[in-house]
């Protein structure tokens, strides 16, 4: 930073130059030059301790250097506002503080006693902070769908919960600024918090806009009176593009299943941290059913054959050729649409006799093809496809597993067991990838254990194992996934698509098993885990919900 521009006389002042071998999280002016106000600029260093260098404009010939101490401990800060002469901080990750500054030049930093912010939920969230009608507000935010908004509360030394903002009010966050915004000046729906995600790091950032009243998410693509607010929020305007190579999914997936008393609204839950990430609402899944899940993408179905890809969180739709029948139990897809080679594959058991598959590749029509059941393979009951990257594969209810090539598809060849009196044992079954292995989980048909085997290198035998390799296991009949995770808790689990109905406020938390004790486990808010004998009192989403790994990094928080 080397000059400061005054807008009441259209003249520049030169600044000291800043030391270069630090880098600077923000600057702030305090007030406009040649008004009776004291004017400084602070330059706050990108630094784990409490770094500022601050000048009087057309004053002082250099910076001066200020570091701070409380209770003999370095702090790091993370934000700062002017709000009605008062320069505000967010310290050590969620306090307040204020640093004052007079004419003569004098600066001090003091910690505003009982302002501390609500706790962060996880340690993906972030307060930023912004002034609106000479009001402090804190803005959390842990992704692009989960924020919360807090009003400075003087007279009561405290943070409140705030639902709506001020009247015709909505704010904007770009890099390290923040502002307040007429909403009618700008044409967009007051209440709304506009702000960047860089998802990937090689392409440009993109806008969304989150409204606090409905607790909407929006994409943001023609955003002209946008632009006209404020040139620094000039590159922020352009449509979400997704490069294929680039657009990775999150890794940990999400349970995606529809509100119960709200049509159209959707809510995502995030097993790892315990946590309801959002409720979205989304009319393009209206009277749909959710087949797939692969990529942060969804395979969806609506009466009477309509089919096509979804992407919920910038709802996108890839159309695609309507299927012949409606009857299909199962779906599954090896590729996002973005890909160049992606396929679809179908099953149906509409009669006792045979099954009917579909299959379709991109720029291809769908083929069909009709087979006669055999004695390899019983009729099948409750089973998920997946794809293995050669074979689309679907386990019957005896052990056998059914491997249809994407290059040949009327010609399958079966893999696994067959072992009815072993597999008369169990109610449900899934298949599951991991890695260049073939797992299957096999729930008890008393819902009071599972257990889960590999396919062994020849592909003829089911091989029982005690460990997913410090893996976790997401499963539903639309999607199906192995996932590494860091988290102690989370090794060889099994994450299930199911709720439990005995569990009062924590039905809305899903049931996990683990593979290390043998138990189901519920999630009790600040009891903890707790063991269920059985999962016979539990509900399954079935073809309306699904595991999501989101396309937007919700730790990828750019503020």
């Amino acid at each position: 930073m080397n000059s400061s521009e005054s807008e009441d006389t259209d003249h520049t002042i030169a600044l000291p130059v800043l030391p270069k071998d630090l880098t600077y999280r923000k600057h702030l002016l305090t007030a406009p030059p040649h008004t009776d106000q004291p004017c400084f600029v602070f330059s706050f260093v990108d630094a784990d301790r409490a770094i500022i260098f601050c000048c009087r404009p057309g004053v002082d010939k250099t910076w001066t250097r200020r570091s701070w101490l409380i209770q003999k401990q370095q702090f790091p800060i993370h934000d700062a506002i002017k709000c009605d002469g008062k320069l505000y901080v967010i310290y050590d990750t969620d306090e307040l503080g204020e640093i004052k500054f007079t004419d003569s030049g004098e600066v001090s930093f003091r910690g505003c006693d009982g302002f501390t912010l609500p706790p962060r939920r996880s340690p993906f969230y972030k307060y930023r902070l912004v002034e609106s009608h000479s009001e402090v507000f804190a803005v959390g935010r842990k992704s692009i769908f989960d924020i919360d908004v807090f009003k400075m509360n003087s007279s009561q030394n405290r943070w409140d919960r705030v639902s709506k903002l001020n009247p015709d009010t909505c704010f904007g966050f770009y890099g390290t600024l923040s502002a307040s915004f007429s909403a009618s000046e700008l044409g967009v729906k007051e209440n709304s918090i506009f702000f960047e995600e860089n998802e990937f790091p090689d392409i440009d950032s993109s806008l969304f806009s989150f409204n606090l009243l409905d607790m909407s998410l929006t994409s943001v693509y023609d955003w002209i009176k946008f632009r006209a607010v404020c040139k620094e929020l000039k590159s922020l305007a352009h449509p979400i593009q997704w490069t294929p190579k680039l657009a990775i999914p999150f890794e940990y997936p999400w349970l995606m299943y529809p509100h119960e008393e709200i049509q159209g609204m959707y809510n995502f839950y995030d097993p790892v941290s315990n946590l309801m990430m959002h409720s979205i609402c989304i009319p393009e899944l209206e009277n749909c059913k959710i087949r797939f899940s692969h990529q942060g993408w969804l395979l969806v179905t609506k009466p009477p054959t309509s089919v096509f890809f979804f992407e919920p969180f910038t709802r996108t739709t890839f159309p695609l050729q309507d299927l012949t029948h409606g009857l299909y139990d199962a779906f599954c897809f090896s590729e996002a649409p973005t890909s160049m080679d992606w396929q679809i594959f179908g099953i149906s058991h509409s009669t006792p006799e045979s099954f009917k598959i579909c299959h379709l590749r991109s720029g291809l029509p769908w083929l069909l093809g009709t087979f006669q059941f055999f004695p390899a393979i019983a009729h099948p009951f409750f089973s998920n496809l997946v794809f293995d990257g050669q074979y689309f594969c679907y386990l019957e209810k005896h052990g056998n597993v059914l491997c249809f090539d994407g290059n040949n598809v009327h010609h399958p060849i079966v893999k696994g067991s067959f072992s009815r009196v072993l597999m008369s044992n169990y109610w449900r079954q899934f298949l599951v990838c991991s890695g260049d292995e073939m797992l299957s989980v096999w729930i008890h048909k008393l819902r009071d254990s599972m257990h889960v085997s590999k396919l062994n290198s020849q592909g003829d035998k089911w091989v029982k194992i005690k460990s997913v390799d410090k893996k976790s296991l997401y499963l539903s009949q639309t999607a199906s996934l192995a996932v590494e995770t860091k988290s102690p808790r989370m090794r060889d689990t099994v994450q299930l698509c199911m709720f439990s109905e005995i569990h009062g406020h924590d039905k809305n938390k899903n049931i996990s098993f683990s593979l290390k004790d043998q138990n189901f486990y519920i999630y009790n808010g600040t009891q903890g885990y707790s063991a269920l004998e059985d999962i016979y009192h539990t509900k399954e989403i079935f073809l309306r919900g699904t595991w999501i790994q989101p396309l937007i990094q919700p730790h990828a928080i750019i503020w």
